[in-house]
């Protein structure tokens, strides 16, 4: 019976799903049903022939049958019959900072879930970044170095999914778009840096601040790196990168305040997750999300996590938040005036931007 029912079937004229009258047979018949897969997967491939991805109701019919179909067999017909489409759906589809039109982006971003992840990486790697980074190079010999670029390169990010990011490739392409915006940031401070009208803390602070007018003022915080070059907007200390100084192949960022901090990423900027600091007498910190490690002969600390610090005149601190930065636990005073070392108890309590 269920075979006739199936052979009559059509899915693009039938209202009524085909999954809603052969799923609750699944858990008497089992394995017994398997001959039906076929024919059902051949109905469903013939009624995507003219489909596209704007059309979101082929996810509402497919999704059922993900965890029915064995997996390998799933993949190949994602591959064969919805991977086409979309990768037809990202290279027609338009990045304009000035006018982002993103709804192509929403119906292929859609499917990450059920088209095969390294189809998804494939399509992003061949179809999407290759223009983004373009758009972003041009964007970047403008000479306009702004936080509305720092916004759209974190806001592309924001619209892909982490499971999509961790990827090794996905990350890469991050990185190198992000160390674009650095390479750049740090030309324009070291042409500026040459000027012999200005003390180089005032021209790099100038400098930050005209690309920069409305970071100042924004509540927004992206960044561990962000956080800090408006603070040093704030109360006008020197915030560069230090020339020819990585760590770990990764850049170094000088922060003058009364002690020297140094800063480093692992994912190119987007989190300063470890931070050393420089000829600073503190102990090894205990209380803090994630591990310290203390050399006792130069005294650098780094700590896993995300960090941020306060500093007003002779006053810094140090605060460790959890990974996705919600929560900031205060850890210490680490200098103030003279004292090397000054012990604060820990207290938790929700993201701070007020120091």
């Amino acid at each position: 019976m269920l075979h006739c029912e199936v052979d009559s079937w059509n899915p693009l004229t039938d209202s009524i799903p085909i999954h809603s009258w052969v799923h609750p047979w699944l858990p008497l018949m089992k394995y017994r049903l398997e001959p039906l897969y076929q024919p059902i997967r051949t109905k469903l491939a013939h009624a995507l022939q003219n489909w596209q991805p704007s059309d979101s109701s082929a996810e509402a019919v497919l999704l059922p049958w993900q965890k029915v179909f064995k997996q390998e067999t799933w993949n190949a017909f994602m591959n064969k019959h919805i991977v086409p489409k979309l990768v037809s759906t990202m290279q027609q589809f338009i990045i304009d900072p000035r006018q982002q039109i993103l709804d192509p982006w929403h119906w292929f971003i859609a499917w990450y879930d059920m088209v095969p992840l390294p189809s998804m990486i494939e399509i992003l790697e061949k179809c999407f970044f290759p223009k983004w980074l373009q758009v972003l190079n041009i964007w970047l010999s403008t000479n306009t170095i702004s936080q509305e670029i720092q916004r759209w390169y974190i806001g592309w990010r924001s619209l892909i999914p982490q499971a999509i990011i961790n990827h090794t490739i996905i990350k890469k392409i991050l990185t190198e778009g992000l160390m674009m915006i650095d390479r750049k940031i740090s030309e324009t401070l070291n042409v500026q840096q040459t000027s012999p009208s200005q003390s180089s803390e005032n021209v790099i602070y100038n400098t930050i601040n005209n690309h920069s007018v409305t970071m100042s003022s924004s509540n927004f915080i992206s960044s561990f790196k962000d956080l800090l070059e408006k603070r040093a907007m704030q109360y006008n200390v020197l915030f560069v990168p230090i020339r020819n100084r990585t760590f770990q192949e990764k850049q170094i960022y000088q922060l003058n305040v009364k002690k020297r901090i140094g800063a480093y990423s692992d994912n190119g900027g987007i989190s300063f997750n470890k931070i050393h600091v420089l000829n600073t007498l503190v102990q090894p910190l205990t209380g803090c999300q994630g591990s310290t490690i203390y050399h006792n002969n130069t005294h650098q600390m780094f700590y896993t996590g995300l960090a941020e610090t306060s500093f007003i005149r002779s006053h810094l601190s140090l605060y460790i938040s959890n990974d996705n930065g919600e929560h900031w636990t205060f850890i210490k005073t680490i200098y103030q005036g003279s004292r090397a070392r000054n012990e604060a108890k820990i207290s938790r309590g929700e993201a701070r931007q007020d120091f």
